[in-house]
């Protein structure tokens, strides 16, 4: 039995609702670059990327440019109303607070909204940035902004995926509150190509956390290879489901999870994702004890050490 998570698809708006592995709601990301996702409960499938929320620092994305200094030109780019520095930031597509952009589309709804509060200024605090195992890094703050004399505060987050801004909308990323020890939820739950964030920490007697998983996963030749043979730019590793816990013990699994009398540990089960359609190219299993990659072929159990 296994704790699986099911990533709910709309258009952009990871919900949160915390469940025991009994009971669970429905919730909804490398050798070709990755993006990940990963759910708790049973009965479930697309997952979430899980970091360690970090309030100020790396979250390096796959081009050498990190989470931070991204967002900080994001937010600088605002306060100066500059709409050409915001164009080479955003990507070709974005989830542009619950729409589906082009990056141009964006950058011409920033220059009206700009033109109408020609005052508009804004400033970011508790900045936490998640990297989601595939390269990218998911990271939320808190906005206070002054538009036509008013000024407010609320929660927001940006998406950068390849040096590049492929989310953008409102609603904070709770640390706290976990589907379960497998995954973070996040406002972007509900996209179909952004799933979420798997969990930092290996749990009970394993030795691989979610986000060890997808990342291991993500550098193996495996995954470059299915990417390969489907013709896909990009692929990015999603967890499909998590080793089961016990309920009213969320701080172990269920029983022992590496058994000497059997050949492998109880492991992540993940899924291939082409980012150019979305679609499930193929499912594996990394051994939740040694990342060792697994998957079928030929009616045979293949593997791939870890990277």
């Amino acid at each position: 039995m296994r704790c699986t998570m099911v990533g709910v698809r709309t258009v952009l708006v990871f919900a949160v609702i915390a469940a025991a592995c009994e009971s669970a709601p429905p919730p909804k990301a490398a050798a070709l670059p990755v993006a990940v996702a990963s759910s708790p409960a049973p009965v479930r499938e697309a997952p979430l990327v899980t970091a360690d929320v970090k309030d100020a620092g790396a979250g390096e994305g796959s081009d050498g440019k990190d989470g931070r200094s991204l967002l900080d030109a994001w937010n600088d780019a605002h306060r100066r109303h500059d709409t050409q520095a915001l164009a080479a930031l955003y990507g070709a597509k974005v989830a542009f607070y619950g729409s589906t952009l082009s990056g141009a589309e964006c950058v011409s709804r920033k220059a009206s909204a700009f033109a109408s509060a020609p005052d508009y200024s804004q400033s970011l605090t508790d900045v936490r940035l998640v990297p989601d195992g595939n390269g990218g890094t998911y990271v939320g703050f808190t906005k206070t902004w002054t538009s036509k004399g008013k000024s407010a505060k609320g929660e927001g987050f940006v998406y950068f995926d390849d040096g590049h801004i492929v989310a953008e909308g409102d609603g904070g990323f709770t640390p706290t509150v976990r589907w379960d020890w497998c995954v973070w939820m996040t406002p972007l739950q509900t996209t179909p190509d952004i799933l979420g964030l798997p969990g930092d920490q290996a749990l009970g007697d394993y030795k691989v956390s979610p986000l060890e998983a997808v990342e291991s996963a993500a550098r193996s030749q495996h995954v470059h290879d299915v990417g390969a043979r489907a013709h896909a730019s990009r692929v990015r590793v999603v967890v499909k489901e998590c080793p089961y816990m016990c309920a009213g013990r969320p701080d172990a699994p269920c029983g022992k999870p590496c058994d000497p009398k059997v050949a492998r540990c109880d492991p992540y089960k993940l899924g291939i994702q082409s980012v150019d359609t979305g679609s499930m190219l193929e499912e594996v299993e990394v051994d939740a004890m040694s990342k060792v990659l697994y998957w079928h072929e030929l009616g045979k159990l293949a593997s791939e050490p870890p990277r």
